[in-house]
């Protein structure tokens, strides 16, 4: 966890509590340093001072977000829900009728006459659904 606050008493205090808690414990003391150690380190959980004399803490969000390409940052429980639903709604919507090269798969006339049980099967603890047949 990197804890970035430009309050020196801030970061000893909460560094306190979340080792107590058994969480190692990164800390920065402004925004430069949070983009720097949040490359190095790549932190699993970030608090994030807003107000910080060198770049605010909007703007070291903006940075990580744009750099850091293979992880997904969400900012609050509002951009981690609207980000699944999205996902959902493409993965039930598209995913599932797409063929190769992302061209839709066209049904003829054998389509519904394959014998053999449908099953439900889920994915991510139930968020995902979907159906499944054995191939003949």
């Amino acid at each position: 966890m990197l804890i970035v606050d430009d309050n020196p008493d801030v970061l000893a205090i909460v560094t306190e509590l979340v080792s107590a808690s058994g969480y190692q414990a990164l800390t920065a003391s402004g925004g430069r340093e949070a983009i720097e150690k949040a490359k190095a380190e790549m932190p699993e959980l970030m608090l994030l001072d807003i107000n910080m004399p060198d770049i605010d803490g909007w703007s070291v969000l903006r940075s990580l977000k744009e750099e850091c390409l293979e992880r997904m940052i969400f900012f609050g429980e509002t951009s981690l829900r609207r980000a699944t639903v999205e996902f959902l709604a493409h993965y039930h919507g598209e995913r599932n009728h797409q063929g190769l090269d992302n061209r839709l798969i066209a049904g003829d006339e054998d389509v519904g006459r394959i014998s053999g049980a449908v099953q439900c099967r889920k994915r991510l603890g139930g968020m995902l659904r979907y159906s499944h047949r054995a191939a003949a």
